[in-house]
């Protein structure tokens, strides 16, 4: 997962997790505040409820008052009457529970049998009735009984009420105290959390990166970025990794063609200085071979001189058609009829080394070669098997094509390659035979890649060696 999808899921799940408290938040506050209004309309009831029971026992006192000969009082109690009636209706439409709603009809029950008893007291309806006055202030009596208990009760409901919503308010403060410490953790741990992965996604890659780059820049390109992670830095690694190997190869190809250019001086300085000398010691030699042929120890000492110059001279040819310039010059050539050609070239030298060859070489599509360069390659590996196998053994040479390239093998059944050598065979100079130069599969491989082919080589010590070719076939476009 890259760096970006990874911050963005955090992004994300930050802001669920801040979604979700506000949300839990809003509604602790919207409860908060639906309990606070309970909360108050539960008292501003429970006080009407008191008003209400105070202007009834009011109502009681008048008519009392009118049984004791107190006839002002009957306007009291109607006048009180009217704010009665305002007020159990406001308390009624104030109601929100069908029991309260019971509660308020009973209170007003009896408000009506305390106006029934005192229309009773103002008008008499019953001369001569025994004890009227008594009984009437009796039933007076009871009916404010009655206004108490139904007055009582009516407050016990709204103390529930007030219970409730203080009950309701406190949980909703101590969610909102939670959630608000809850909010306080989660910022510290996302602190913390974006210092960890800062420190992990971002500081600890740049510090290697910069460290390893830093490595490069003074020429380590063996350093490598060690990031396993699969996103941007990865990629970077990588890139910085590849740059690093690129580097190196370009660095090899730089001192190869410092060699390269080095040998170009020593070749023309053998050229100028060694050769010429060289082709005299050799004519003298050959003019006192001729007059000494009675003597055999100074005929075989000017051999040994002969023999020796014409190896120096073997050798410095090879270098300086190492170091010069190859003249690339491709044509439709026949891969088996080129085999075959150079098999006849070494027919001689594998007779001598009593060397048995086996062909397989199907019918193959022409490649694209420079015939004379693709000849000598050819001769250095057929040369390099033979003297592998100094007592004798089996050369075997097939090919096979595919619709883009040919494939050539060359087996033997020599010594092998040591391990020590097997990387670097195909560098100058390196070479494992006595008085080898260690050019031969050097320049082989020099003339391949001009070719845009490649070159490779199997060997296991005592088990014979293998070298691949791959040549490009020839095509019309060509």
């Amino acid at each position: 997962m890259s760096i970006r999808s990874r911050l963005t899921l955090s992004y994300v799940l930050l802001f669920l997790v801040v979604l979700a408290i506000g949300t839990a938040a809003l509604w602790a506050s919207r409860r908060w505040r639906r309990s606070a209004a309970d909360l108050s309309r539960a008292y501003n009831q429970g006080v009407a409820a008191e008003r209400l029971r105070a202007d009834i026992y009011r109502q009681i006192s008048a008519g009392s008052d009118f049984l004791s000969g107190d006839r002002s009082a009957e306007p009291d109690f109607w006048s009180i009457q009217e704010r009665v009636v305002q007020q159990m209706g406001q308390l009624k439409s104030a109601a929100e529970t069908e029991e309260e709603t019971d509660h308020l009809e009973a209170l007003e029950e009896t408000q009506r049998e305390l106006v029934y008893v005192a229309q009773n007291i103002f008008k008499p309806s019953a001369a001569g009735a025994r004890n009227p006055k008594e009984r009437r202030a009796e039933r007076l009596d009871e009916i404010g009984n009655e206004v108490t208990s139904d007055v009582a009760v009516l407050n016990q409901y709204y103390q529930g009420l007030e219970k409730a919503a203080l009950s309701a308010a406190a949980s909703s403060g101590n969610l909102i105290t939670y959630l608000v410490g809850g909010a306080a953790l989660l910022a510290l741990a996302q602190l913390l959390a974006t210092v960890f992965l800062l420190q992990r996604w971002l500081a600890g890659p740049i510090a290697e990166v910069g460290r390893v780059t830093a490595k490069i820049s003074r020429g380590d390109f063996e350093a490598k970025v060690v990031v396993q992670s699969q996103d941007e830095w990865g990629a970077l690694a990588g890139a910085i990794n590849r740059m690093a190997k690129a580097l190196k190869e370009y660095e090899q190809k730089m001192r190869a063609q410092e060699r390269l250019a080095a040998l170009g001086e020593l070749a023309a300085f053998a050229t100028h200085n060694i050769r010429n000398p060289l082709a005299g010691i050799r004519a003298a030699s050959q003019v006192m071979l001729a007059e000494c042929q009675s003597q055999p120890a100074i005929k075989e000492s000017l051999a040994d001189i002969i023999q020796s110059v014409d190896k120096l001279d073997v050798w410095i040819q090879r270098l300086l058609g190492f170091a010069k310039p190859l003249d690339l010059q491709p044509t439709k050539t026949e891969l088996p009829q080129l085999v075959y050609e150079t098999l006849g070239l070494n027919e001689a030298l594998l007779e001598s080394k009593k060397i048995g060859v086996t062909t397989h070489l199907a019918a193959l599509p022409p490649v694209l070669v420079d015939l004379v360069l693709m000849e000598q390659v050819l001769s250095a590996l057929i040369v390099n098997a033979v003297e592998a196998m100094d007592k004798g053994g089996s050369l075997t040479i097939e090919a096979a094509a595919d619709s883009k390239e040919a494939v050539l093998r060359v087996s033997d059944t020599g010594k092998g390659i040591p391990p020590v050598f097997i990387e670097r065979v195909f560098k100058p100079f390196v070479t494992d035979k006595p008085g080898g130069t260690g050019l031969g599969l050097a320049q082989a491989k020099k003339i391949v890649d001009l070719h845009g082919g490649s070159i490779k080589v199997e060997s296991r010590p005592g088990a014979g060696t293998t070298m691949t070719l791959t040549l490009p076939l020839w095509r019309e476009e060509s």
